[in-house]
């Protein structure tokens, strides 16, 4: 079984503050220069689509008139430091909640043209029609999300490396008037730490041997690489070498160029 800690036991990392930076400023453009996005632009977006859900054609009047939840308001383009979609008119669309939740950062592009789960076996004919339509109406609305990501992207991506620099300068401070030492400078001959529980090896081996599997927790640099996965026991005796087949590993042969900060093993 693979154990996910919750949002409150990982806590926030670099990439939180900066991208909800990025999208504070993103806000502040869409109300400084275009206003608060108002009943009659929503009026006009859900006429535009027939009060369909323009990803997968469900019709959402009921869902939006008597408030059953069952929708979801979506940028078009992703409101992140790559795309710069703004809170404005031709960008705004109502879907339902499952087509939301999947398309997730992608564009409507890559989401219509590319999506099997929400979407199914939709003919591709019919699917570049929906997009057509998206486009169409951000083209009616004055809306160029092209123009907008060329000239804000790296603006942005200059920010977002600046608030991370900012943050990981503040927090070593910080450590040091505390007077603690930084878990990446606690390096074995200057290597990445790899953290066993149980700590002792040869009670590391017998519970993995007797549980069958392990958890190995790979932690990086850009905390999005982290990983999980699950160690089985079912090649590995009391005689094999533990660090030998850690060692092995695709993530350890390249733990330096993707910035490994340690490797946790631990047996439930």
């Amino acid at each position: 079984m693979k154990i996910k800690l919750p949002k409150a036991a990982r806590g926030f990392e670099f990439g939180d503050v900066s991208n909800q930076a990025v999208r504070n400023i993103l806000t502040g453009i869409s109300r400084e220069a275009y206003g608060k996005f108002t009943a009659v632009e929503m009026k006009k977006t859900l006429d535009y689509f027939q009060w369909k859900c323009p990803y997968t054609g469900e019709d959402l009047t009921d869902a939006i008139q008597k408030g059953q939840g069952d929708y979801a308001i979506d940028h078009i383009v992703p409101q992140n430091r790559d795309y710069c979609g703004l809170n404005v008119l031709g960008n705004l669309v109502y879907v339902t909640k499952k087509a939301n939740s999947k398309k997730g950062k992608k564009t409507a592009e890559e989401f219509l043209l590319n999506d099997k789960e929400v979407l199914g076996d939709l003919p591709r004919e019919e699917r570049e029609a929906r997009l057509k339509k998206i486009k169409d109406f951000q083209k009616e609305c004055g809306y160029d999300p092209e123009a907008i990501q060329k000239v804000l992207s790296p603006y942005f991506k200059k920010i977002y490396d600046e608030i991370r620099a900012q943050q990981e300068n503040r927090i070593a401070n910080a450590i040091k008037l505390i007077g603690l030492t930084p878990r990446s400078s606690k390096k074995v001959s200057g290597d990445v730490p790899i953290n066993m529980v149980p700590s002792d090896i040869n009670e590391f081996k017998k519970q993995f041997l007797l549980r069958k599997s392990a958890h190995i927790i790979l932690r990086y640099q850009d905390s999005s690489k982290d990983k999980q996965s699950i160690w089985k026991a079912d090649k590995f005796d009391s005689s094999s070498n533990l660090m030998g087949n850690i060692k092995s590993r695709p993530f350890w042969r390249t733990r330096k160029e993707d910035g490994l900060l340690s490797v946790d093993i631990v047996v439930l």
